[in-house]
């Protein structure tokens, strides 16, 4: 008498969703493992037909029902299979349940592939902007260190030294250093002659 009722309930939610009921309502655990228990139940093929009509309506709308009925341990996926196998009504409805299912599952992936490539372009994009970023901020310093003596620390560098041509020394320190042949402040190599360079 219990399975009876639960199946005329089933049927009677069914109604009132195809009516324009509120089916968030029932996406609940326990009304997923009811609805899987009358999937299975071949003796009431037309609860049965009624609860894959429903289970399809619910698993096509919404992702939080596919979690519930879905999942390894739910065994829904198993039950609708079941119930394919099964003859009449019921298992033709369960099989367009159940193809509904699979094009929402192919769907899904070519939506997962689309957003892991489109995630990849991202990832990429930002690491070149990373990139640049550096390469401005680079230059930034270097433009930067440009304005000062590496000697004295005092005045613009404008002379490079040769033949090396480290840009590195103002007009006196270039000449001093120049005229005692000391070596590159920067990478120590012997200095033959200061250049004064105009930017």
């Amino acid at each position: 008498k219990w399975v009876a009722e639960v199946c005329r309930l089933v049927q009677v939610l069914e109604a009132e969703i195809a009516a324009g009921g509120d089916e968030n309502r029932c996406v609940h655990p326990s009304l997923m493992r009811v609805l899987k228990d009358v999937v299975l139940d071949t003796y009431d093929l037309a609860a049965q037909a009624a609860a894959c009509r429903l289970l399809d309506r619910l698993l096509t709308n919404s992702h939080r029902a596919r979690q519930l009925f879905l999942s390894p341990e739910a065994g829904g996926a198993a039950a609708l299979v079941s119930a394919v196998r099964s003859s009449g009504d019921g298992g033709d409805v369960a099989a367009t349940a159940a193809y509904r299912i699979l094009e929402l599952l192919v769907a899904a992936e070519e939506e997962g592939a689309k957003a892991r490539q489109e995630l990849a372009e991202e990832r990429q994009v930002a690491a070149e902007s990373e990139e640049q970023l550096q390469q401005r901020q680079e230059v930034a310093r270097q433009v930067a260190d440009a304005g000062e003596c590496c000697v004295c620390l005092d005045r613009t560098k404008s002379h490079a030294l040769l033949p090396c041509g480290h840009l590195c020394a103002c007009m006196d320190c270039a000449a001093f250093l120049a005229a005692r042949a000391s070596p590159c402040p920067v990478c120590r190599c012997a200095i033959e002659r200061a250049v004064q360079i105009f930017t």
